[in-house]
């Protein structure tokens, strides 16, 4: 192996690294302080599906006894991966978020992955670090929420 390819698999090592560390920044800086301000309706609409929908609320459609959608146009296949941890852990702001904080991480990890291959180890790791530390306000509130021409 000469030694730039040693200098390469390094850089690349040492990527891999920092996106497997940018990941776990991402996953504390999303659940510090998880519970809080509470959970939201939008958080909570499947949560009666995953419980087995012992009632009618937030039900639109059945077949049999298995929720099939939530509401006209939401789906319930949430609800039924959610149900095994509601199951084992109930129904906490931890058992609600935390699982899609993780799904998030996964997701960082794989677009290092992809762009790894394109961009290169160094850029990609850059990447993944901007996304897992900017707290966008743009994601969360409507467009234009907040933002005023002068």
């Amino acid at each position: 192996m000469t030694s730039e390819r040693q200098s390469q698999a390094s850089t690349r090592h040492l990527s891999g690294r920092l996106a497997v560390a940018a990941a776990c920044v991402f996953i504390f800086l999303a659940s510090y302080r998880i519970e809080l301000p509470g959970l939201y309706y939008d958080e909570m609409d499947f949560v009666n599906a995953a419980q087995g929908a012992p009632d009618n609320t937030f039900i639109y459609e059945r077949l049999g006894p298995v929720p099939v959608l939530i509401n006209p146009y939401l789906g319930a296949l949430k609800a039924w991966l959610y149900a095994p941890i509601f199951r084992l852990f109930g129904v906490s702001p931890v058992t609600v978020r935390l699982p899609a904080i993780l799904l998030a991480a996964v997701t960082l990890l794989i677009l290092y992955g992809a762009m790894r291959d394109t961009l290169g180890s160094a850029w990609a790791a850059i990447v993944v670090w901007i996304m897992a530390v900017e707290p966008s306000k743009s994601i969360s509130q409507p467009a234009g929420f907040g933002a005023r021409l002068c």
